[in-house]
Protein backbone atom coordinates (compact mmCIF):
# COMPACT_ATOMS: atom_id res chain seq x y z
CA UNK A 1 0.00 0.00 0.00
CA UNK A 2 1.01 3.84 -0.91
CA UNK A 3 1.06 5.92 2.15
CA UNK A 4 -0.76 9.13 1.54
CA UNK A 5 0.42 12.32 2.88
CA UNK A 6 -1.14 13.31 6.24
CA UNK A 7 -3.52 16.51 5.74
CA UNK A 8 -1.75 18.53 8.37
CA UNK A 9 1.73 18.12 6.72
CA UNK A 10 2.96 20.30 3.51
CA UNK A 11 4.59 18.58 0.82
CA UNK A 12 8.30 18.68 1.22
CA UNK A 13 8.65 21.51 -1.34
CA UNK A 14 5.95 23.82 -0.21
CA UNK A 15 5.54 26.02 3.41
CA UNK A 16 2.87 25.66 5.94
CA UNK A 17 0.14 28.61 5.51
CA UNK A 18 -1.93 29.40 8.14
CA UNK A 19 -4.93 31.23 7.95
CA UNK A 20 -5.37 34.10 9.94
CA UNK A 21 -8.08 33.32 13.04
CA UNK A 22 -11.67 35.24 12.64
CA UNK A 23 -10.59 36.52 9.01
CA UNK A 24 -14.00 37.16 8.07
CA UNK A 25 -14.85 37.01 4.47
CA UNK A 26 -17.48 38.01 2.27
CA UNK A 27 -19.23 39.26 5.34
CA UNK A 28 -22.19 41.79 6.17
CA UNK A 29 -21.51 43.88 9.13
CA UNK A 30 -24.21 46.59 10.71
CA UNK A 31 -23.96 49.41 13.26
CA UNK A 32 -23.29 52.85 13.68
CA UNK A 33 -21.07 55.14 13.59
CA UNK A 34 -21.27 58.76 15.48
CA UNK A 35 -20.35 61.21 12.88
CA UNK A 36 -22.78 64.55 12.96
CA UNK A 37 -24.94 64.33 9.73
CA UNK A 38 -24.23 60.34 9.91
CA UNK A 39 -25.91 57.39 12.04
CA UNK A 40 -26.36 53.91 10.43
CA UNK A 41 -23.41 52.26 8.93
CA UNK A 42 -22.87 49.36 7.24
CA UNK A 43 -19.66 47.28 5.68
CA UNK A 44 -19.39 44.26 3.33
CA UNK A 45 -16.24 43.07 3.62
CA UNK A 46 -15.69 40.59 0.06
CA UNK A 47 -12.90 38.36 -0.90
CA UNK A 48 -9.30 39.86 -2.27
CA UNK A 49 -9.52 42.87 -0.18
CA UNK A 50 -12.46 44.47 -1.33
CA UNK A 51 -15.09 46.51 0.86
CA UNK A 52 -18.33 48.22 -0.09
CA UNK A 53 -19.77 50.82 2.99
CA UNK A 54 -23.04 52.22 2.79
CA UNK A 55 -23.64 55.18 5.37
CA UNK A 56 -26.36 57.72 5.13
CA UNK A 57 -24.63 59.41 2.20
CA UNK A 58 -24.81 56.30 -0.17
CA UNK A 59 -22.49 53.27 -1.22
CA UNK A 60 -18.38 53.95 -1.57
CA UNK A 61 -16.56 51.61 -2.72
CA UNK A 62 -12.87 50.83 -0.63
CA UNK A 63 -10.78 48.07 0.59
CA UNK A 64 -9.99 45.96 3.76
CA UNK A 65 -7.01 44.57 5.71
CA UNK A 66 -7.08 42.17 8.60
CA UNK A 67 -4.00 42.18 10.70
CA UNK A 68 -4.43 40.04 13.86
CA UNK A 69 -7.75 41.04 15.15
CA UNK A 70 -7.08 44.49 13.39
CA UNK A 71 -9.13 45.46 10.44
CA UNK A 72 -8.81 48.43 8.68
CA UNK A 73 -10.96 49.99 5.86
CA UNK A 74 -10.37 52.34 3.25
CA UNK A 75 -12.70 54.90 0.80
CA UNK A 76 -12.38 57.90 -1.12
CA UNK A 77 -8.87 56.98 -2.16
CA UNK A 78 -7.56 56.35 1.59
CA UNK A 79 -9.14 59.64 2.70
CA UNK A 80 -11.45 57.99 5.12
CA UNK A 81 -10.09 55.69 7.32
CA UNK A 82 -11.67 53.49 9.47
CA UNK A 83 -9.34 51.07 11.76
CA UNK A 84 -11.47 49.06 14.37
CA UNK A 85 -10.47 45.59 16.62
CA UNK A 86 -12.32 42.56 16.22
CA UNK A 87 -14.24 41.01 19.42
CA UNK A 88 -16.00 38.21 18.00
CA UNK A 89 -18.96 39.16 16.03
CA UNK A 90 -18.47 43.05 17.06
CA UNK A 91 -16.28 45.44 15.20
CA UNK A 92 -15.92 48.35 16.62
CA UNK A 93 -12.54 51.42 16.70
CA UNK A 94 -12.40 55.08 15.31
CA UNK A 95 -12.53 56.38 11.85
CA UNK A 96 -10.82 59.80 10.29
CA UNK A 97 -10.91 61.74 7.13
CA UNK A 98 -7.76 63.84 7.63
CA UNK A 99 -10.79 66.72 9.50
CA UNK A 100 -12.31 64.70 12.02
CA UNK A 101 -12.18 61.59 13.90
CA UNK A 102 -14.85 59.63 15.34
CA UNK A 103 -16.05 56.22 16.67
CA UNK A 104 -18.32 53.43 15.01
CA UNK A 105 -19.49 49.99 15.77
CA UNK A 106 -20.61 47.01 14.02
CA UNK A 107 -21.97 43.46 14.22
CA UNK A 108 -21.75 40.41 11.90
CA UNK A 109 -24.74 39.65 10.03
CA UNK A 110 -24.98 36.61 7.33
CA UNK A 111 -22.71 36.00 5.25
CA UNK A 112 -22.83 38.02 1.91
CA UNK A 113 -22.83 35.41 -1.25
CA UNK A 114 -22.76 38.13 -4.07
CA UNK A 115 -22.41 41.62 -4.46
CA UNK A 116 -26.00 43.44 -5.48
CA UNK A 117 -27.61 46.48 -6.42
CA UNK A 118 -26.28 49.04 -8.40
CA UNK A 119 -22.46 50.95 -7.69
CA UNK A 120 -22.47 54.30 -6.92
Amino acid sequence: PVALPSATTPPANRPAVQAPLNRPQATQWTGTEDLAGFGALSFQMLPGGRAVMVDTHGASEGTWQQQGKQITFRFNGGRVVYTGLMNGTNLAGTAQNGRTRWTWSVQAQSPVHAMTGSNR
